[in-house]
């Protein structure tokens, strides 16, 4: 019961960090996906239906997908990384150097050594030891936090900024991408 609190701030943040690992994954395999099918798939079948006049504007939103799949999404996560790493480098991270000194406890007669050394060294260590736990609890939930932004803030960043780049090469190659602005994406 005593620790409970601890407990409670070390569970949250594992699920963080779970939760992150998660992302990062599903991340890492739509971008192999989206770089497998974009230039292999999806820009050939947009070139051949653009081909046609009455699949012209599918064909012109097909090749701005896979456009914006291939160069501009990859793009944005360069960006993304670079953000965070100026982020992360101008804030600086707090590097907790925790020491923990520990007292001499002095040998005094039996009758003295309780009221004169060890319940002020116990409290001293004790307080130590909790310092050093808040320190430590403070640190990972600290990175966590820089997960979270890593994780899910960002990606979404890089979904909008493809999101714009697609629709607006589709209006560049005579494509009708409003539903994007319909879906409230852009």
């Amino acid at each position: 019961q005593f620790l409970a609190p601890v407990l409670a701030q070390i569970k949250y943040a594992a699920q963080i960090i779970s939760t992150a690992a998660i992302s990062a994954t599903v991340q890492a395999t739509v971008l192999s996906l989206s770089a497998a099918t974009a230039i292999t798939f999806i820009l050939p079948l947009g070139i051949i239906l653009r081909t046609f006049y009455p699949s012209r504007k599918l064909g012109g939103l097909l090749m701005a997908l896979a456009i914006g799949i291939y160069v501009v999404l990859p793009l944005s996560y360069v960006f993304d990384a670079t953000l965070a790493y100026g982020f992360t480098s101008t804030i600086g991270k707090n590097m907790a150097q925790i020491t923990i000194t520990s007292n001499t406890i002095q040998q005094d007669a039996p009758s003295n050594a309780i009221a004169q050394g060890i319940i002020p060294d116990l409290l001293s260590f004790t307080n130590s030891i909790l310092s050093l736990l808040s320190n430590t609890i403070n640190l990972v939930l600290n990175e966590a936090a820089y997960l979270v932004v890593y994780a899910f803030v960002l990606p979404l960043f890089s979904v909008a900024i493809t999101a714009i780049s697609v629709k607006e090469l589709a209006e560049l190659l005579g494509s009708d991408a409003s539903f994007l602005s319909r879906l409230n994406l852009v």
